[in-house]
């Protein structure tokens, strides 16, 4: 099987008032992708207006991972549409 390039997947993460939890999370994302011998993907945090904690956690993580983007949304718009 040949490995993909870490262009070939993106992890989308909606994020409402969880920001403590982050790291573990990309942590388990992290291990998944290496247990499994592929590059880490591309992942995207959007923030759907849950608390500033949250978007300050990201813009901090952000900050320290190449492969790792945050969005920011302008009001809570729920779950499904972040």
């Amino acid at each position: 099987m040949d490995t993909p390039k870490q262009t070939e997947y993106s992890v989308i993460i909606p994020v409402y008032g969880r920001g403590d939890c982050l790291t573990e999370l990309l942590l388990r994302l992290d291990n998944k992708f290496n247990d499994l011998e592929w590059t880490s993907p591309e992942v995207v945090m959007i923030d759907d207006c849950g608390s500033s904690e949250s978007w300050d956690r990201i813009q901090e993580i952000t900050r320290s991972r190449s492969n790792t983007k945050g969005i920011q949304l302008s009001r809570n718009f729920g779950q499904h549409n972040a």
